[in-house]
């Protein structure tokens, strides 16, 4: 919706201006971008139509964003589309039906730069339509066609990379061009009647070589020089599907000129998805494999080569560009250091770490479960991890490193068991490290737009020394036995659980409470809680399966519930003042009793 209006708005201001140029019509140029403005493909496209009908003058097209997105694409007439990087931006048939539709296109459309899987027909172009097909690669499968164009005779398909299809082309007209692709472990590379001739297939490199009654073009090079040239891809076969080529290719320098001038070699085009004036210029990205302090001061660094020849190359190498940040995750990064493309690892000197010991933080009352205690606690400034200290007599027997997280869960305890539990926060200087691979055919700018690679995947490596901060407040706790059936909470409290429904009843809490303050802490009272949770939830699950007992065990306990409201709510003055009150009223009453008896009270 905002495109739509930003659209409008803009036609409206090139109709002010043609107005006021007396009739000269200002042209513009709108791309709209997926996943940016649209979260599909399809509705970019039909928005683009739509908003190109309703602004003449304005160009429109769509640039999709690296993904993968379903097949089943329509073309819209006058709209080109291109992805972001061929390697990364790929179309998926799921394995069946058609990935991209042109019916009947009109003006010039240009379908570039993707990749296109697993499908039963790549692109299928039929309908008269105008279509322009350039540095794509196609591997749908060794059942399926990559690009079948049946009465469009104004096609072309022109630097693509056909890999382990069924069927590469598929044509119905001489005046189809085919020129400067590759063509490598296809069943059939070029298929078309008998009646068509070489014409308009020039300058494709086929590997093996096509079957005697395939067409293999007028200048079929480099075939005249190479019997069986291997392409040289980077790495076909894997998941990252890298068709670059490497150095050595026979395919570098081997095209023509068929788009205008190449921006890698000039008049001189390579074949395949990476040659001619489209191709798309940013690197296959790498992946750091390792990184660790070397030293004090410095790190240790390795990372994939990435080996296309526009980057490895010996005679006229590109680069990798080294990023990282102290403390601070993530672009923008704090320094860049480049590094020739010949290598791939270095070490990464003259580092410091400027960490303060961090505050202590607040922990927080546990929450038990069966044998664990599920504990959090307020974040430290400064700090990059916590340590958890537990133990039953102090918080000193245990030590785990929980991490740079605020909650954790307390494990391999023993139920019925109290537990005293403290954490501590604790820094440490960290570096976060990236790379880039950047080619040697441009100026690189920003990682991911022009002639560098994305970033690699974040490494981050602490550095230096350890600081601790003092200890948490102290809390207590022990863990609950799970009960034993799925109607009850995973708690304790079995019985009166069952009774009064749901464990956070209040009823349950105060008995709950009055357990931890008391049973708990006498030899009597742990030996009382360890036989209710051995034969507890067998009489839980009774009660559970038997609910008319429950109004009566709800009675029952009563008398426990308010004696443990009394014990646990109330001041300690106040359960003296009851308790002698109590103790006075008894006295009296007994002493009255005696009168009766003795005859001393009418």
């Amino acid at each position: 919706m905002q495109t739509k209006k930003t659209a409008l708005i803009l036609a409206a201001i090139i109709f002010l201006l043609d107005i006021g140029t007396a009739g000269t019509l200002l042209a513009a140029t709108v791309t709209l971008n997926v996943p940016n403005d649209f979260s599909t493909i399809q509705a970019a496209l039909d928005n683009a139509e739509s908003l190109a009908s309703a602004n003449t003058g304005t160009t429109y097209s769509v640039l999709v964003e690296p993904g993968t997105y379903p097949g089943g694409i329509v073309l819209r007439s006058g709209i080109s589309i291109a992805g972001r990087e061929t390697a990364r931006t790929i179309i998926s048939g799921g394995g069946t039906g058609t990935a991209v539709i042109a019916n009947g296109l009109t003006g010039l459309v240009t379908f570039s730069n993707f990749t296109i899987l697993t499908a039963t027909t790549g692109i299928q172009v039929t309908g008269n339509s105008t279509l322009k097909i350039m540095n794509n690669v196609f591997t749908v499968g060794l059942s399926g066609t990559a690009v079948q164009i049946q009465g469009s005779p104004n096609v072309s398909v022109t630097n693509n990379t056909f890999y382990q299809n069924g069927t590469a082309v598929t044509r119905d007209s001489n005046s189809i061009l085919i020129i400067n692709n590759i063509f490598s472990q296809n069943t059939a590379n070029i298929s078309q009647s008998s009646s068509l001739s070489q014409s308009g297939i020039d300058f494709n490199c086929f590997n093996p070589p096509p079957s005697a009654t395939e067409p293999i073009g007028t200048n079929s090079i480099p075939n005249a020089l190479v019997a069986n040239p291997d392409p040289l891809f980077v790495d076909p076969t894997s998941a990252t599907k890298d068709f670059h080529l490497q150095q050595g290719s026979p395919c570098i320098d081997a095209g023509t000129n068929i788009n205008g001038p190449d921006s890698f070699n000039g008049s001189i085009s390579d074949m395949g998805a990476y040659g001619g004036p489209g191709s798309d210029t940013i690197p296959f990205p790498v992946s750091i494999q390792s990184a660790s302090a070397a030293s004090a001061s410095s790190i240790a660094l390795t990372w994939t080569p990435n080996n296309s020849y526009l980057v490895t190359n010996t005679v006229t190498p590109g680069e990798y560009n080294i990023y990282y940040s102290l403390n601070a995750s993530g672009a923008p990064y704090q320094t860049k250091s480049s590094i020739a493309s010949t290598v791939t690892s270095t070490i990464i000197s003259g580092l410091t770490s400027t960490t303060m010991a961090p505050t202590a933080p607040v922990l927080s009352p546990p929450s038990p479960a069966n044998e664990s205690l599920l504990l959090s606690w307020s974040s430290a400034s400064g700090a990059t991890g916590y340590n958890v200290h537990y133990g039953i007599a102090s918080t000193s027997e245990n030590t785990i490193d929980a991490g740079n997280v605020t909650s954790f869960v307390l494990t391999g305890l023993t139920n019925g068991q109290p537990y005293k539990v403290a954490v501590s926060a604790v820094a440490q200087s960290t570096y976060f490290i990236a790379v880039t691979a950047v080619d040697n055919t441009g100026q690189a700018s920003t990682p991911g737009v022009d002639h560098e690679s994305i970033y690699s995947q974040e490494a981050s490596v602490p550095l230096g020394p350890v600081l601790e901060s003092g200890l948490s407040n102290e809390v207590s706790d022990f863990p609950e036995a799970i009960a034993p059936y799925p109607d009850l909470p995973n708690k304790g409290c079995f019985i009166a659980t069952a009774a009064y429904g749901f464990y956070s009843a209040p009823q349950v809490q105060v008995l709950r409470e009055f357990r931890d303050r008391y049973l708990m802490t006498s030899r009597f009272g742990r030996s009382f809680v360890r036989w209710y949770y051995r034969y507890g939830p067998t009489g839980a699950a009774f009660l559970d399966a038997h609910p008319w007992l429950k109004p009566s065990v709800r009675a029952a306990l009563m008398p426990a519930v308010l004696g443990a409201l009394f014990l646990t709510r109330t001041s300690l003055l106040i359960q003296l003042t009851v308790l002698l009150s109590a103790g006075l009223l008894c006295g009296c009453l007994r002493y009255r009793k005696r009168l009766v008896h003795s005859g001393g009270m009418r």
